[in-house]
C-alpha cells in the first residue's frame, strides 16, 4: 500500500514538473511580427534581406486604432549569409524579437531571381519552421528593398491585410498566377515536370502601352494616375529554380484555361467585334467544366489534344449588332470566339515550346498517368519532350446570354432609326 502511495505520489509530481512554469513564454508586446521579405543579391556570397515589420499599434479595420499620423510599418535592410541570420542580426536595432511566421509574401528582385544561386538560398531558408510554405512568391523587375519601401497602399493600415486581400483579387481575374506560394515553387522545381509561375510586379515606371487591350500588358505599362505605384499583372517563370522568362496578363488567362483544373472560373475580357472591328465587345468567360487533355506519348513526338469548354456572357455590344436575335450572326461571333482563343493559345504553345522549353499549363500531371510508376515518368523525361509535342487546341463555346435585356437597342445613328434622337428633332 505504501509502495502504490508512493508510486503515485512521484506520478503526480512528474505530471507536474512537465505541465506547469512559463519558462518558454512569448509575450505579444516582445513580438515584431513581419508581413513581407525582401530579397536582394548581396556583396560576394552575401543577400540583402529587407523586412517590413508591421507597427503593433494600426490595428483594427481603420486609422482610430492606432492614432492619426501612425505609420504602417517600419523597413529595413541588411547584407547577411542568409535570410535566416538576417533575422537574428536586425535585432541590433529593432527592441521587438522579430516573428517571421505571419509573413503573407516572399518579394524578389528580378535581378536575384535569375541567378543560379537564387534557389539554394530560399531552399535552405525553408528548413526554418517560421518560413511557412504557404508564402506568396513576387518577382519585382526592380530590387525587392525598392518595391517594399515604395508600395504604399492608402486604403489598408496593416501590409499583412493588402497582401492578404490582393490574393483575394488575383483568384477573381486570372491576370496573374492565383496559387503562386513556395510550396508550389519547391514541387515545381525538385520534380523537373513542368516550370514554375511566379507573381510579376513593379512600382516603378515603364512606357505605357496605349489602344491595348485589358491584360496585354507588363506591370508598369499602364496608364494609370493615383493610388499604390505598385503594379501586379502577369507571370514570372521559373525553370529548375531560376527565371527565365515572363508572360503578360492576357498570355496568363490563357495558360489558366489550359490547365486541366479551374484556377480562375470567371474573368471579364473584351475582343474585336468581327463584324465591325473598330468596337470591342464585353463578354464574362466563365470555366463551368474541366479542360480535358488527351496524350499520345508512343511515338517519337508526343501527341497532345486539349479540348477546353467555355461558358460566355455577352455584357456588351457597342457596335448594336443584331447578335442577341440573329442566329446567323451569333453562330458567326461563335466561331470566330472559337477560332481566336484557338490561334492565341496556339500561339503561346509556340512560345513555351520555343523560348521556354518547358511547360508553364501543369500537363505533367496528366503525362504520369501514362506510366505504371514515377520512376518510369522520371525516365521518359517529359520537359524534354514536351517542346517536340504535336498540341491540338480545340474550343467550344457556350454562348449563353447576350445581358438583361429582351432584345438589343437598335443603332441611333443608323439611316431611319428614331432611337437615341430627341422629340424636337423629330418634329422638325
Amino acid at each position: 500500500m505504501k509502495f502504490k502511495r508512493l508510486c503515485l505520489n512521484l506520478v503526480v509530481i512528474f505530471m507536474c514538473s512537465i505541465l506547469t512554469g512559463c519558462w518558454d513564454k512569448v509575450e505579444l508586446e516582445d513580438e515584431g511580427y513581419v508581413a513581407a521579405i525582401g530579397i536582394d543579391k548581396g556583396a560576394e556570397r552575401n543577400v540583402r534581406v529587407t523586412f517590413q515589420i508591421t507597427n503593433p499599434k494600426t490595428i483594427g479595420s481603420g486609422r482610430s486604432g492606432g492614432g492619426a499620423g501612425e505609420i504602417k510599418s517600419e523597413v529595413m535592410t541588411l547584407e547577411a549569409p542568409s535570410v535566416l541570420s538576417a533575422r537574428d542580426l536586425i535585432t541590433i536595432s529593432v527592441t521587438r524579437r522579430i516573428s517571421l511566421a505571419h509573413a503573407k509574401v516572399v518579394i524578389v528582385g528580378e535581378e536575384f531571381a535569375r541567378d543560379e544561386s537564387f534557389f539554394r538560398y530560399i531552399e535552405a531558408s525553408l528548413r526554418d519552421k517560421e518560413m511557412r510554405r504557404i508564402m506568396t512568391i513576387i518577382v519585382s523587375r526592380e530590387p525587392a528593398e525598392e518595391f517594399i519601401k515604395k508600395n504604399n497602399p492608402l486604403l489598408e493600415d496593416r501590409m499583412q491585410k493588402f497582401y492578404e486581400f490582393t490574393s483575394r483579387r488575383w483568384k477573381e481575374t486570372g491576370f496573374v498566377p492565383p496559387f503562386a506560394n513556395l510550396n508550389r515553387f519547391m514541387q515545381r522545381t525538385e520534380t523537373h515536370g513542368s516550370l514554375f509561375l511566379a507573381i510579376y510586379a513593379t512600382t516603378r515606371e515603364f512606357p505605357t502601352k496605349k489602344g491595348a487591350d485589358e491584360g496585354a500588358y507588363m506591370p508598369g505599362q499602364i496608364e494609370k494616375s493615383g493610388g499604390s505605384p505598385a503594379e501586379m499583372i502577369g507571370a514570372a517563370v521559373f525553370k529548375e529554380g531560376k527565371m527565365i522568362g515572363k508572360l503578360d496578363g492576357n498570355e496568363m488567362r490563357l495558360v489558366s484555361m489550359l490547365r486541366e483544373e479551374p484556377e480562375t472560373k470567371a474573368m471579364l475580357v473584351t475582343f474585336l467585334d468581327p463584324m465591325d472591328n473598330k468596337y470591342r465587345i464585353d463578354a464574362r468567360i466563365i470555366r463551368e467544366n474541366r479542360t480535358k487533355i488527351k496524350m499520345n506519348l508512343e511515338g517519337e513526338e508526343p501527341v497532345i489534344d486539349a479540348y477546353i469548354p467555355l461558358t460566355v456572357d455577352i455584357l456588351g455590344i457597342p457596335s448594336f449588332v443584331d447578335y442577341a436575335e440573329d442566329m446567323e450572326k451569333q453562330k458567326y461571333l461563335k466561331d470566330y470566339l472559337e477560332k481566336y482563343l484557338s490561334k492565341v493559345s496556339l500561339k503561346l504553345i509556340d512560345k513555351t515550346q520555343k523560348e521556354f522549353i518547358g511547360d508553364p499549363f501543369q500537363w505533367d500531371l496528366v503525362a504520369r498517368k501514362k506510366f505504371f510508376t514515377y520512376g518510369e515518368f522520371r525516365k521518359y523525361n517529359w520537359m524534354k519532350h514536351y517542346p517536340e509535342a504535336k498540341v491540338n487546341i480545340k474550343y467550344e463555346i457556350n454562348i449563353r446570354s447576350f445581358g438583361k435585356q429582351l432584345s438589343p437597342p437598335s443603332n441611333p445613328m443608323q439611316k431611319g432609326s428614331d432611337e437615341g434622337i430627341s422629340p424636337l428633332e423629330r418634329k422638325e
